[in-house]
């Protein structure tokens, strides 16, 4: 005698109605087939993939780490949708970029650093032009002081006070 060891078959056609649903809930329609390999997926395809794997386990924080390097304009787009979408279904995102324009296109609130110190913090509702300069302005030092802009609430400002 050996050992019997229970064996318990896995619902394929229940896995795929769930993956087809998950996929569908973010967005992700343009797959051709849910066994489509994420080899085969486009950059953006695949950053909308993890955003929704972090979706569909309800994972509290989504951190994404240059989440639109090396991706066209069209992709770009596709993964900050993806973003607001995990953001109104409750999901956390920490997002890590340089670029200061895109990351307030899906960004709450932001901090900039600068040789690894805080060098400005400001609250985002969507783009404008004037704070990012101020930011911009902040992060590369110019004029020296570090700026807190978190009062910014989208008004034409000369300069945030310094901190």
């Amino acid at each position: 005698g050996g050992d019997v060891t229970r064996v318990q078959l896995l619902d394929v056609k229940r896995m795929r109605e769930e993956t087809e649903n998950a996929l569908e809930r973010i967005g992700l329609r343009n797959l051709s087939s849910v066994d489509q390999g994420v080899t085969n997926l486009s950059g953006g395809e695949q950053q909308a993939l993890s955003i929704g794997r972090a979706v569909y386990f309800e994972r509290k924080l989504l951190i994404l780490d240059e989440p639109t390097a090396a991706l066209s304009v069209k992709e770009t787009n596709m993964v900050f949708e993806y973003i607001r979408l995990a953001k109104e279904q409750g999901l956390g995102v920490l997002l890590i970029m340089h670029n200061t324009q895109q990351a307030m296109m899906v960004s709450d609130k932001d901090v900039g650093q600068r040789h690894g110190s805080v060098a400005a913090r400001y609250d985002v509702n969507g783009p404008d032009d004037d704070l990012l300069l101020t930011v911009n302005d902040a992060l590369s030092g110019v004029g020296g002081a570090r700026r807190d802009t978190s009062r910014h609430t989208g008004a034409r400002r000369r300069r945030p006070p310094a901190l």
